[in-house]
C-alpha cells in the first residue's frame, strides 16, 4: 500500500516530498516545488508521473506550447501567416509575393523565437532590419511603428536641409508633388533625383 511507503525527501518532477499528509483516504504528501510553492499531492499521483510540479510547470508549457494570449505568441502567429499563410491572407503582396520567408528555426518552434528575440517589450512589434531579407534573429529587433515606417520599403528617404527625411514630408505633404515624384520614381530616377526635380 502507497501508505506504507516513505518517499520523504523524493524528487517527482519539480516536487520533494517533505511529510506525509494525515488525512482520510488515499496516501497524500506535502510536497515543496521548485519555484517555492508547497502543495498537498496524491502519492498515486506523484508515483506515477501525473503530478510533476505545483501547478507552474502547466503554466509554462501554456505559454510556451500555445502562448497563453501573450502579444509574443500572437506576433509570432501573425508573422508565419503573412509569410506562409493561404493565398488570401492579409499582406500577400508585400510578404508571400515579395519572397519574404521566416527561418526554419522560427517557423517550427515559437520557443526558438521567444528564446532569440525574448518578450516583446510594449508599444513595440517585430521590425526586420533589411527589407529585402526575411524574419531571422540577424535581421529583426523590436521596434516602434514610427520606426517600421521610417525602414518601410515603400518609404523613400531623401536628403533636405541637411538630414534625412521621407520624400512626402521633404515635399512638404503636397500630395500632387508626391504622385509626381512617384512616377518619376518609377521611371527610373533615384528618389534624390525625383525629389530635386520636383
Amino acid at each position: 500500500m502507497n501508505a506504507a511507503i516513505d518517499m520523504t525527501g523524493q524528487r517527482f518532477g519539480r516536487l520533494v516530498c517533505i511529510e506525509r499528509d494525515i488525512g482520510k483516504g488515499h496516501s497524500r504528501w506535502l510536497c515543496q516545488c521548485d519555484c517555492g510553492a508547497r502543495r498537498i499531492c496524491l502519492s498515486t499521483n506523484l508515483r506515477r508521473g501525473r503530478t510533476l510540479s505545483c501547478g507552474c510547470l502547466q503554466q509554462e508549457n501554456r505559454t510556451i506550447h500555445n502562448g497563453c494570449g501573450t502579444r509574443t505568441y500572437r506576433i509570432w502567429q501573425n508573422m508565419k501567416a503573412r509569410c506562409h499563410g493561404s493565398p488570401g491572407e492579409l499582406g500577400r503582396r508585400y510578404y508571400r509575393d515579395a519572397g519574404v520567408t521566416v527561418c526554419e528555426r522560427w517557423r517550427n518552434s515559437f520557443e526558438a523565437f521567444l528564446e532569440d528575440m525574448g518578450h516583446c517589450p510594449d508599444g513595440l512589434t517585430i521590425d526586420r532590419i533589411e527589407n529585402d531579407k526575411g524574419y531571422e534573429p540577424s535581421n529583426c529587433q523590436w521596434a516602434s511603428r514610427k520606426e517600421q515606417r521610417l525602414n518601410s520599403s515603400r518609404i523613400h528617404l531623401v536628403s533636405a536641409n541637411g538630414q534625412d527625411v521621407c520624400l512626402f514630408y521633404a515635399l512638404g505633404r503636397d500630395r500632387t508633388k508626391y504622385r509626381t515624384a512617384m512616377k518619376r520614381i518609377a521611371r527610373g530616377m533615384s528618389a534624390q533625383q525625383a525629389y530635386e526635380a520636383s
